[in-house]
């Protein structure tokens, strides 16, 4: 019997790291090959529904290697204009990102306060929350410490984002970190 369980123990183990190395892959695929990422240092994906018209809302933090960082903060938009579009090809939903803009982020629609997460929505102009962003279909959210971040990211001058066709990619040379968030 403690054989069995020994075995059914590791082919649980092996499916779930092999899972866990699946959504790894799949989240270094939302970023530009270009921006030479590979450390993931925070990820939460939320889903209502299953298949076609499910929604989702995802947010992945990066780290931006010092090198890149400094490519950015010399060239800036110049930099990341040109850079080639990511490896995978057949991803199309994240294949791509231009339109280039400078933080900060204007408030949009994409940002308007829809009072998620239990925040009562507000009368004036909503300063660009990323809560707001992630929220766009349902509530969603992330670590408050990293949420505070982004939304100071995003604020202010010194970063990059370019919209995609599923979400945002934000880039801060200053802090260097990359934020992927797709809603939808």
């Amino acid at each position: 019997m403690a054989k069995w369980l020994a075995v059914v123990s590791f082919i649980v183990l092996l499916t779930i790291s092999g899972l866990k190395l699946q959504q790894r892959s799949e989240r270094l695929r939302y970023v530009p090959t270009g921006l030479g990422v590979d450390k993931i240092l925070y990820g939460n994906e939320d889903s209502i529904g299953l298949g076609p018209g499910a929604s989702e809302a995802e947010f992945v933090m990066y780290e931006l290697p010092t090198n890149v960082a400094e490519k950015i903060e010399t060239n800036g938009i110049g930099f990341l204009g040109p850079m080639p579009e990511i490896a995978d090809s057949n991803n199309v939903a994240h294949a791509s990102y231009e339109d280039w803009q400078k933080t900060p982020i204007l408030s949009d629609t994409k940002w308007a306060d829809k009072g998620c997460n239990d925040q009562p929505i507000s009368a004036s102009p909503a300063t660009p929350k990323i809560v707001n962003f992630l929220c766009n279909y349902f509530d969603s959210s992330i670590d408050k410490s990293i949420e505070k971040e982004v939304d100071g990211v995003v604020s202010k001058p010194g970063s990059f984002y370019a919209y995609g066709r599923c979400g945002i990619l934000i880039v801060s040379p200053e802090i260097r970190r990359v934020f992927y968030v797709h809603n939808g």
